[in-house]
């Protein structure tokens, strides 16, 4: 998803950002998205007066509750052939 920030005046782009969407099974994409959490985590250090401080925050937290849940989930997958009822344990 790309978004971009354009000028009211003459419509020229002036920031932009770009987020993957991934699509796999979590074992598959955890590390690489752990990987980017840590960058993202770097990068929200910005001030908090800059306008994009919000936006890298809610992205940080988002990303962050997203591999929280992957990592329970992996670690509750347990060998069976009844999915549903092992997600119901919890």
């Amino acid at each position: 998803m790309s978004i971009h920030q354009v000028s009211g005046r003459d419509g020229q782009i002036i920031g932009s950002c770009e987020f993957r969407i991934p699509v796999s099974k979590a074992e598959l994409i955890l590390d690489e998205e752990i990987g980017t959490l840590s960058v993202f985590r770097h990068i929200a250090t910005i001030p908090t007066d800059n306008r994009w401080h919000p936006l890298m925050q809610r992205y940080v937290h988002h990303l962050h509750s997203i591999i929280s849940f992957w990592l329970i989930a992996v670690t509750r997958a347990y060998p069976t052939p009844f999915f549903r009822s092992q997600m119901a344990k919890g």
